[in-house]
């Protein structure tokens, strides 16, 4: 009796975060060294590979050193493949940073803001603040404001800068 669908697609899922996980977190490996980490038969571990190739979500680096056979491919985890956008709203500024997918900074932006805004420029301003850094895939946002925040009125009563506490 075959799975029903809903379950080979939850398979599916799984197994490629599995191996996006793996070579994330344990850097570049062979293909046969995937296959034996994540238990996967080869021919599905070449058709996952195959896809995250052509999605870029993986690149070939190169190859491992011969031990008198054939050198194996290097497969590696592409931090490139998307970004993710981070603002912080203080009282006075934004800071608005683009970060791939190792979590390194690859964009940062600042913006002044009037003493005292309105909730709709400071949505503007946050915006303007994205356009500056976006750039490629954007898998999401995040918008923080630390510090004292009147809730009812939306707006940042406080945000001390970075290393005043």
């Amino acid at each position: 009796m075959r799975a029903p669908k809903g379950n080979q697609e939850l398979i599916r899922n799984h197994n490629r975060g599995l191996v996006i996980n793996l070579l994330r977190t344990s850097g570049p490996m062979s293909r046969t060294e995937l296959a034996r980490r994540t238990g996967l038969a080869p021919s599905a571990l070449t058709r996952l590979i195959r896809t995250f190739l052509a999605e870029g979500v993986v690149e070939e680096i190169g190859k491992t050193e011969s031990n008198g056979g054939r050198r194996a491919i290097l497969i590696s985890f592409n931090p490139h493949y998307a970004y993710t956008i981070g603002v912080k709203v203080e009282s006075c500024r934004l800071l608005a940073a683009r970060v791939d997918l190792a979590g390194r900074i690859c964009a940062r932006h600042a913006i002044t803001l009037e003493e005292a805004p309105q909730p709709e420029e400071v949505v503007g301003r946050i915006a303007e603040a994205v356009a500056a850094v976006r750039q490629g895939r954007t898998l999401g946002a995040g918008i923080a404001v630390s510090g004292f925040v009147d809730a009812a009125r939306g707006i940042d009563l406080f945000s001390p800068p970075p290393g005043v506490a």
